[in-house]
């Protein structure tokens, strides 16, 4: 290149060859030298002359990894370290320099000012961070709401460039990595949990996305659940754990088919964003969830309040719309002298700065950490807010839908009724529930003509429910409360097969879901369980003598999902879930004291795992250990107290039902994590292993089956992977299949079609040596 003050020379440095010998090597340089007419050759000549002293280079490409090799080595040691980070009281050594050069967030703090002793919030940057050094020495942090596993592995990481953590910490790890914001951790963790989503985890992993505002894997997680989402709103634990809306529309009977689904709910969020009673968000969607809204459609097409409707008119003066006018002037009160969802922070290490990644995790379903705008994934940009969208909607019975979706930027269940104004005009009218019964049992019954004339259908009961609590009492099916298109029922049926006849006993105390019932000393007792908000330690017990629910002493832990059992007039609850901790607690229940006392421990915490009591042991049989289906079996000895294992299940399920025949065991029904299942499984005393037995008409999750005294055995409800049920199946002794039927009965009550002979008695004496395969635990 020419310019008016003579030749350019424009030096290209050349990577030297490699050398074994490692030495100096000339730093040569391309010279290009352009001439015009009027230049010399001897002016190039000259500058060429003056390169000759021409400067050397050495270099060692395994010098970067020895240098990162034994700053790992100083930290290791603690040598020339000087920041320390405190997480849940323990300590990582590390060298500001490194941890800045990964973290821009740290970078950040590390160059913050001096501040105060006192802890105050701020947010560099979207890290969220609190800066404060002291003046001499190493600076102390302390992360008292921070996973210590997760910040190790990133200190680590930042030193070795390899990060390594176990599965089940990849979220955690992932919200650690974007507030430190590491994106390349980030975006690993993101990766990893796109593709390992399942019904029990995507809930989590979208408030995950919701957390870090990652759009592409809120994308990613929200194609998921519309295409599962009857599974999950049916099998996922943390599904149970979101904040549920529930909406009641009055619509015309024209309407109904038209504004179903997905507009309805669409049109149930407009209306739920602009109810903004409180200055907290938290406080805003706690006070949405404490009833149930009565809506109607307008004339615009829009949901209105039931409580401006016009007294005068038809639907108006309907007690329904009365009784709703009533419970809304008594709205229940919000304190706002504490924040919801805030964990104050305390200082335990002295010296150190307290320091709060902001919208870290709380154990609170209203906390404001669900935020989509609480923590930006760039630093640069800014993130439109989303105040609401629906994610999904599942039918879940006739005019029943459950949605899932963001509101406030939380995420939420949305359950959504739909009444027909014209029914509530009439004093008597056919409820939705059971115009579906009588359809299932008309269905039924045609198909029953087609093949005989000597069937008739078995009764359903007067709910759909699944996630019952149900037990034999008084040689009457029983089953009480359960879970019901998003609402958790209070109200009691009971079976008596002599007259072939469903009928409603006292509801319980309180409404109660995802529970199990037991029956010792002749009362029944409902344990534990979810009233479709919290976890419940409370415990109801009837009496049939006085046809009256009282309350016994509660639990020391509140759980659900958990199961149950009775030895000796003892009740045993067993395992469950406490919030989205799952337990491996036990306790048992003495009547003549009314005190609960805790006895050792499942050897892997399970919920939703099938019990029952069985040669005066307790056995419990698959469940969840919070990731997927388990297929271990445990089984308890009330004299030794310990728990050990026996034979595996043929195949993992959560959600089934646990029955004694003759003295085997059942397995019956549940969910694989996937789809609900109708297999059977029968533990084979013989072998010691679980083989096959006759399959449910229909699959079922969260059955609950009951086994009279003349050891039939009766699967009510539960969830098909579409609806819930409210029909139930037997199995009789000799038989070698389910049946939905019952024989029809002459003019003189002797049955058409008489079953099979009893089966022979179980394998007695044959004792428990051949199943065990694992030691006692405590």
């Amino acid at each position: 290149m020419l310019n008016g003050n003579g030749p350019t020379i424009e030096e290209v440095e050349v990577e030297p060859e490699p050398d074994a010998t490692m030495g100096l090597v000339a730093k040569r340089t391309r010279l290009a030298v352009s001439f015009r007419a009027d230049e010399t050759d001897a002016w190039g000549a000259e500058v060429i002359d003056e390169r000759d002293n021409y400067p050397l280079i050495y270099r060692d490409p395994r010098q970067s990894d020895s240098i990162a090799k034994r700053l790992n080595t100083f930290r290791k040691n603690r040598e020339l370290c000087d920041v320390v980070l405190f997480v849940n009281e323990r300590e990582i050594w590390a060298h500001k320099a490194v941890l800045a050069a990964v973290s821009p967030a740290l970078f950040d703090m590390f160059k913050g000012d001096v501040g105060s002793d006192e802890q105050n919030e701020v947010t560099p940057r979207a890290a969220g961070f609190v800066p404060s050094m002291p003046a001499t020495g190493p600076s102390y942090f302390e992360f008292p709401q921070g996973d210590f596993d997760c910040f190790d592995s990133l200190v680590t990481y930042a030193y070795t460039s390899c990060l390594e953590i176990r599965s089940k910490k990849v979220a955690e790890l992932y919200k650690t990595a974007c507030a430190l914001r590491v994106q390349a951790c980030a975006k690993a963790c993101a990766a990893y949990l796109a593709q390992t989503l399942s019904v029990g985890n995507c809930i989590g992993i979208r408030k995950c996305a919701n957390y870090t505002n990652d759009v592409l894997l809120a994308s990613t997680v929200d194609t998921f659940l519309k295409e599962h989402v009857a599974e999950v709103v049916e099998n996922s634990l943390e599904f149970t754990q979101l904040p549920c809306i529930k909406v009641r529309v009055i619509i015309r009977s024209d309407q109904i088919a038209k504004e179903a689904g997905t507009v309805l709910a669409e049109k149930a969020l407009i209306w739920l964003q602009t109810q903004h009673h409180f200055d907290r968000l938290e406080h805003h969607i706690e006070n949405l969830v404490d009833k149930t809204h009565l809506l109607y459609m307008d004339d615009d097409q829009s949901l209105q309040d039931c409580h401006d409707m016009d007294e005068r008119s038809s639907v108006g003066s309907c007690d329904l719309v009365q009784d709703y006018k009533r419970s809304g002037s008594a709205r229940r009160s919000i304190s706002t002298t504490g924040s919801l969802g805030v964990v104050a922070s305390q200082h335990h290490v002295t010296g150190a700065t307290s320091v709060r990644i902001n919208a870290s995790r709380t154990g609170n379903r209203y906390s404001s950490c669900e935020s989509l705008n609480s923590l930006s994934s760039t630093s640069s940009e800014n993130t439109e807010e989303v105040e609401w969208k629906l994610i999904a909607v599942t039918q879940t019975s006739d005019q029943y839908w459950v949605a899932v979706a963001i509101l406030h930027r939380r995420l939420i269940a949305l359950s959504i009724r739909v009444s027909d104004n014209e029914d509530l005009k009439t004093l008597h009218h056919i409820d939705a529930t059971t115009e579906r019964q009588i359809l299932d049992r008309a269905v039924l019954l045609a198909d029953l003509v087609n093949g005989t004339v000597s069937k008739v259908p078995l009764p359903t009961m007067n709910q759909a429910r699944c996630s019952v609590g149900a037990a034999c009492l008084a040689d009457k099916v029983v089953v009480c409360g359960g879970y019901d298109r998003g609402e958790c029922l209070r109200t009691v049926e009971q079976y008596d097969a002599v007259t072939d006849v469903w009928s409603f006993l006292p509801s319980m105390l309180s409404e109660r879901g995802r529970f199990d019932a037991v029956v010792a000393g002749g009362k029944l007792f409902a344990v534990a369980g979810s009233n479709g908000t919290n976890d419940l330690s409370t415990v109801e017990c009837y009496d049939p003598h006085t046809a009256k629910w009282t309350h016994v002493a509660p639990l020391k832990l509140a759980r659900s999902h958990n199961g149950c059992a009775s030895v000796n007039d003892i009740v045993y609850c067993v395992g469950g879930c406490n919030e989205q901790n799952v337990l491996r607690q036990c306790e048992r229940y003495l009547p003549d004291k009314d005190v609960w006392e805790p006895i050792a421990s499942l050897n892997i915490g399970r919920y939703q795992a099938g019990c029952t009591s069985w040669r005066d042991m307790i056995v419990a049989c698959g469940g969840c250990d919070r990731w997927s289906c388990t297929d271990s079996v445990e089984l308890y000895d009330p004299r030794t107290n310990a728990w050990r294992q026996i034979s595996s299940l043929k195949s993992p399920r959560r959600g089934c039902s646990v029955a004694v025949v003759n003295d085997q065991l059942y397995v019956i029904g549940g969910s694989d994590g996937v789809q609900s299942l109708a297999t059977v499984e029968i533990l084979d005393l013989v072998t010691a292993s679980w083989r096959s037995g006759p399959e449910l008409t229909t699959a079922r999750a969260n059955v609950h089956a009951v086994v009279t005294a003349d050891n039939v055995v009766y699967a009510v409800g539960g969830f098909n992977g579409k609806q819930f049920l409210s029909s139930m199946e037997i199995l009789e002794p000799g038989a070698t299949e389910w049946r939905n039927w019952r024989p029809k009965m002459d003019q003189y009550g002797i049955s058409e079609d008489p079953v099979g002979e009893t089966m022979e008695g179980g394998d007695e004496g044959l004792g428990l040596d051949n199943l065990s395969i694992g030691n006692s635990s405590d």
